[in-house]
């Protein structure tokens, strides 16, 4: 069932993509022949070394503008805590982090021990996921610089009145001052929010934490040490498989087309869209992959803050729809007029259920 193998991939991959995400308010590329998956690009960039100049303007959307150019340019290292909040239990790791800007990312595991040994590295062309414990590295294309969007997403969305950006303090995260900065959907619409502490002198984002719609804490991450512009080791952002001749797991190609007919096109049948979203979401990709030897079609959603996503395939069990499935873990099931659907998020079990209801 989908439901079951998207709960279990998500468990097994959740700390790195909280992780990758909470770098900034988170299609695979096969090599050529010539180049093994988990060898280094042949032409290297050089990587950014200055800060941003903090802007004069102190306002919340000011904020998040020297957020977003920190995001492009700064070059840090530290040491990192990540916390994830699911059914009354917390999932704890700690990291070292290395980036550089929207160029180049590091992410070294250091507890807990099942994550301990574990590295992710993203060279602004590939990103790898090297696993000791039963040496694999997953390769896919790189993700770093899709990062920086995010922020985009959230200025232009502030700007147009759909999320309310609002400075709510100040803090000290690692030593340094920051400010605290609550982002929310607009007009007290209920919602999952995020809360950014913003280091005042860099840009750097230290520390956030996600809410649900009942503004229970679901993760956080924060810095507890860092320090700017070190000096990076030619092979930093090398494959972490270099020398351990990993078994290699090529990431499914699932790169976003620009409109959901090429989706369609592509998976060969029709996508079922909701009639219903909450206030502040708008499509914001259409991609195909395979689960189980069948094409998928996933539709995401955003509203600046958080993603929905709908999978669905098409339905060979001869069952007559629509028909519901449970929900966890954030994912409700449904078939549907030969469609088998799975719609995974952060929101109110009750919204879950009135959007995957209104899918048609």
């Amino acid at each position: 069932m989908i439901a079951k193998n998207v709960s279990r991939i998500g468990r097994a991959s959740q700390m790195a993509f909280i992780m990758i995400g909470a770098m900034t308010l988170s299609a695979p590329v096969f090599a050529k022949a010539s180049e093994p998956p988990h060898a280094p690009p042949a032409s290297a960039k050089r990587f950014a070394h200055r800060a941003p100049r903090a802007a004069a303007d102190n306002g919340p959307i000011a904020v998040l503008q020297r957020l977003l150019q920190a995001e492009t340019s700064l070059v840090f290292e530290g040491t990192q805590v990540t916390t994830v909040s699911r059914d009354g239990l917390d999932m704890s790791s700690e990291q070292h982090v290395l980036r550089s800007g929207a160029q180049a990312l590091r992410i070294d595991y250091t507890r807990p021990d099942r994550l301990a040994g574990e590295s992710i590295v993203d060279n602004g062309k590939y990103y790898w996921h090297y696993r000791p414990k039963n040496n694999t590295l997953e390769v896919g294309e790189s993700r770093v610089q899709r990062l920086r969007k995010k922020i985009h997403s959230v200025i232009a969305q502030a700007q147009r009145g759909s999320l309310t950006v609002v400075i709510t303090g100040q803090d000290t995260i690692a030593g340094r001052p920051c400010t605290i900065i609550d982002v929310r959907t607009a007009n007290g619409q209920p919602g999952p929010w995020r809360r950014l502490w913003v280091d005042v002198a860099t840009g750097a984002q230290l520390k956030i934490e996600q809410y649900d719609a009942d503004s229970q804490r679901r993760s956080s991450s924060v810095f507890t040490s860092i320090s700017f512009n070190p000096a990076i080791a030619p092979d930093a952002f090398n494959s972490p498989g270099e020398g351990r001749n990993p078994r290699i797991k090529q990431l499914d190609d699932d790169k976003p087309f620009r409109t959901v007919g090429e989706a369609e096109a592509k998976a060969g049948f029709r996508a079922r869209q909701p009639a219903y979203l909450p206030t502040g979401f708008r499509l914001q990709s259409a991609s195909v992959s395979s689960f189980r030897g069948k094409k998928m079609i996933v539709l995401r959603y955003n509203n600046g803050i958080s993603v929905i996503s709908l999978f669905q395939t098409l339905d060979d069990s001869g069952d007559a729809g629509p028909k519901f499935g449970g929900q966890r873990l954030g994912a409700v099931t449904r078939t549907l007029a030969g469609r088998k659907l799975v719609l995974v998020g952060n929101l109110a079990p009750a919204d879950l259920e009135q959007i995957i209801s209104s899918v048609q």
